[in-house]
């Protein structure tokens, strides 16, 4: 395809190489503009983007009506072809996940796009640091083990220096400490608004009674943090178990649990929600609708469309 007959409008391209693989993925609200800034001589280019450029023997595109249908599609083929390219930009999301084990006393673990896993994921994360983030908080203020022995026998300094409950010792039982993992979840749904004084009081006030005043006013900082936090998780719940539209001038989606329903103008009567949401079938892993939400929310908070949950 040739560059002068490509289209001023958003979409998404797709870079292939002599083998006819998909080398990389990307997006635009000008497809000829943004194509066209590929094959123009930049001293400033990086090594990567000069060997990029090198193998490219072929463009294709694909336009679409807004630039959120743009950023959702190339999602999509991101994780389909799994680019060579994307995955050496410094801007490729490379997410990471929270997820509760499923052992007798529970803790909590980090695992990336690819580990498999059997149970509900939390997330997702830009980084390992922001997920490091949030682990530690919740070990800081619920106290639950984290070694990370399958059954906790290994007795470690955690429960003496007031940061564990010891279930390793015998100090608590399995029922209670699920009590505490089940709060824990519902931190990590975003519902949290119920439990949300009495933890941070709590950590609060047991952190200055051991005289820990650094660790108090650290925790007393962070209630916004997480009262951003759970309204993020709120909504990824909400986008992956319910319906819902995002109403946009341009163009509008139907999601039904993570998926795109259908992408209309205008309204949309009630009974077509019901045609295009009954027996919707995905091939989507948790992942893939988690990153999805997490686009979504992203787009919200930069513009002006709102959403309705049917």
């Amino acid at each position: 395809m040739e560059i002068k007959n490509l289209p001023n409008t958003s979409g998404i391209y797709l870079f292939f190489n002599r083998q006819k693989q998909v080398i990389y993925v990307g997006k635009s609200k000008n497809l000829k503009q943004r194509v066209a800034s590929y094959f123009h001589n930049n001293s400033n280019d990086k090594n990567r983007s000069k060997e990029m450029k090198r193998a490219i023997r072929n463009v294709k595109i694909k336009q679409t009506r807004n630039e959120l249908e743009a950023l959702l599609l190339e999602d999509k083929m991101i994780k389909k072809y799994r680019p060579e390219y994307n995955k050496k930009q410094k801007d490729y999301p490379s997410y990471c996940y929270l997820y509760i084990t499923k052992d007798e006393f529970p803790t909590l673990k980090i695992v990336d796009e690819q580990e498999k896993v059997d149970g509900e994921l939390y997330g997702p994360f830009e980084d390992r640091f922001k997920a490091q983030k949030i682990e530690r908080l919740i070990y800081s203020i619920f106290k639950i083990r984290q070694c990370r022995d399958k059954t906790p026998r290994r007795k470690c300094i955690n429960y003496s220096l007031n940061k564990c409950l010891g279930p390793c010792l015998g100090k608590i039982t399995a029922p209670e400490y699920n009590k505490i993992i089940e709060e824990i979840r519902d931190f990590l749904k975003g519902n949290c608004e119920k439990l949300f004084k009495k933890i941070i009081k709590r950590a609060i006030k047991a952190a200055s009674e051991d005289l820990e005043y650094e660790k108090a006013a650290n925790l007393e900082n962070s209630k916004g943090y997480l009262r951003h936090f759970c309204k993020k998780m709120a909504f990824f719940q909400n986008f992956k178990n319910k319906t819902l539209i995002l109403k946009s001038q341009e163009l509008s989606f139907l999601f039904h649990k993570g998926q795109i329903a259908y992408k209309f103008q205008g309204e949309i009567d009630e009974d077509d929600i019901d045609i295009f949401t009954n027996d919707l079938l995905s091939n989507d892993d948790e992942r893939q609708i988690l990153d999805r939400a997490n686009i979504v929310y992203s787009w919200l908070k930069d513009h002006d469309d709102t959403i309705e949950y049917v």
